[in-house]
């Protein structure tokens, strides 16, 4: 078993898929626990459901970091595609057009 499931993971720029990959793993195999735990008898007894607890808990940690990782990506699209702002006019209007050849 990994000993790795309840560590925490930066949000890089450069290994945000493999960190989500990481992550939606770990994630799978705490929901499956945390399942496992809930249709047993053993999750009625006050063990059973601080555990549960414990569980959810690293299930939500562990989506915070997803949602991380994904306005990560989402941020460096946005970056990747963007024209740089000293190329828009300061009236936000794209610069593209607003010029006028005139021949004489």
């Amino acid at each position: 078993m990994l000993q790795s499931i309840g560590s925490t993971l930066s949000v890089g720029t450069g290994g945000s898929a493999a960190s989500a990959g990481v992550l939606e793993a770990q994630l799978a195999r705490y929901e499956i626990k945390l399942a496992d735990w809930c249709h047993c008898p053993s999750g009625k007894t006050p063990a059973g459901k601080q555990k549960i607890a414990e569980l959810q808990a690293k299930a939500d940690a562990i989506k915070a970091q997803l949602q991380q990782v994904e306005a990560a990506r989402s941020q460096q699209k946005v970056a990747a595609t963007s024209p740089p702002a000293e190329s828009r006019p300061a009236d936000g209007r794209s610069a593209l057009g607003n010029s006028i050849d005139v021949v004489v």
